[in-house]
């Protein structure tokens, strides 16, 4: 009895766990198979059958094995099993299983060979899982990492193709910028060099940052502004001045980086070259100074009119007009007389419709007063050569036509006088 007893209480925990592995095997979706070589009996569990998409009650053997894997996997996985009864080592894939239904499911497969005493494979035991969705996301992560690298490749060859300045910060501090080509060049500095202020004593550039003639300091840079603050910085207009003294302008904007979280981790700023367009800002400046100090205090008056002869500009008009109120206007809508805006602007319309200038003198009140003037009209045109508007130019005449008209009163006073002391 007591050996009875024994007995039980040693098959009790071995029946335990046999239980318990049966349900760990079942709530892993493993499936399980056992091979007998010397029989060829190839016996499949309900899991692995269905693996395979096979119906549970299908005989399996080695050869239905093959034909449930898809035609471009049987080689690989016929040979490794053959590798493993020859080496005894650990047969381990993957293999594609092609279902009755067409569709294809991954599946990983693991056994393990047994030998008889004269070392002969007699059993070969092994389990199986089901990974498509594991290769799905793989595959899926694949495809964003060579989607990922495509678009760094696009954009590292844009950052190299687009002349404009591009300066990425790769952290909040800036202390790492990445730069493009034209940065390098613009700035004067060894390419992939770190071209930020805030980087580590050493690292610096030389060069200096300055807006409306003031040098910026590392914090008030629009990079280091946009990542400290998490917002834009826009509309930037800076000098970068170097230590030979000379100077390059650039116009730009800076924005905030954001990780996933929503924090800031970075910031990118963008600018473009506007030196050659400084430069001819300031000469356009000083030649338009001069000639404004040219046409001061002379009987002069130089403007433009576009195509529905509004004025644009006017320089140096009569004493009493202001520039600032006759422009975008007609000339109707501020000469004392109709008359007269009429006929100014009938000639503007023929110089408009002709191409062909007008010079001729004309007569205008201005101030309750008529005064003579010299005007030389031109027809404006724009790139394509098509008239967009009228220049011209006047000569106030009026006080010269006077001295002229005295002089001519006096003359004949004179000459009366002479006739009647002749008569006398």
């Amino acid at each position: 009895m007591k050996l009875r007893g024994l007995k039980k209480t040693a098959q009790e925990p071995a029946s335990a766990s046999e239980g318990r592995l049966s349900r760990i095997v079942e709530s892993a979706r493993l499936g399980v198979w056992d091979w007998n070589i010397e029989t060829g009996e190839l016996v499949w569990s309900r899991e692995c059958l269905e693996m395979f998409g096979l119906p549970a009650d299908t005989e399996m053997n080695y050869d239905r094995f093959l034909e449930a894997v898809h035609p471009d996997d049987r080689k690989l996985i016929d040979e490794a099993v053959q590798v493993a009864l020859r080496t005894g080592g650990e047969y381990s894939t993957e293999m594609r299983a092609l279902w009755p239904d067409g569709t294809l499911h991954w599946i990983e497969s693991r056994g393990r060979v047994s030998f008889n005493p004269d070392g002969k494979p007699i059993r070969m035991s092994g389990a199986g899982m089901e990974i498509t969705r594991f290769k799905e996301t793989e595959e899926e992560l694949e495809r964003a990492r060579a989607e990922a690298k495509s678009q760094a490749d696009n954009l590292a060859a844009i950052f190299d193709a687009v002349p404009a300045v591009i300066a990425i910060a790769h952290d909040r501090a800036c202390a790492k910028m990445s730069s493009s080509r034209a940065a390098f060049d613009l700035l004067r500095s060894p390419y992939g060099s770190n071209l930020s202020k805030s980087a580590p004593e050493g690292e610096r550039p030389t060069f200096a940052i300055l807006e409306n003639g003031k040098e910026l300091s590392v914090e008030e840079l629009p990079v280091q502004r946009a990542a400290a603050s998490g917002h834009a910085v826009l509309n930037k207009e800076l000098e970068v001045r170097f230590e030979d003294g000379s100077s390059v302008f650039v116009f730009g904007h800076a924005v905030p980086l954001f990780d996933v979280a929503g924090e800031v981790r970075g910031a990118v700023g963008a600018f473009l070259d506007i030196t050659d367009r400084k430069v001819i800002e300031e000469r356009l400046r000083a030649t338009t100074e001069r000639f404004q100090v040219a046409l001061r205090g002379t009987p002069v008056t130089v403007f433009n009119q576009d195509a529905d002869l509004r004025y644009r500009w006017i320089y140096n008009p009569a004493p009493g007009y202001n520039p600032l109120e006759i422009a975008g206007k007609r000339d109707c809508e501020f000469l004392e007389r109709a008359e007269e805006a009429a006929a100014m602007e009938a000639i503007k319309s023929e110089v408009m419709r002709t191409g062909e200038s007008y010079q001729g003198e004309v007569v205008i009140h201005l101030n309750g007063e008529p005064r003579c003037y010299h005007v030389n009209i031109e027809a404006q045109r724009d790139a394509q050569a098509r008239i967009v508007g009228v220049t011209c130019a006047s000569f106030d005449l009026t006080e010269r036509r006077r001295a002229e008209a005295e002089r001519e009163k006096l003359a004949r006073q004179r000459q009366l006088a002479l006739n009647a002391a002749q008569l006398g």
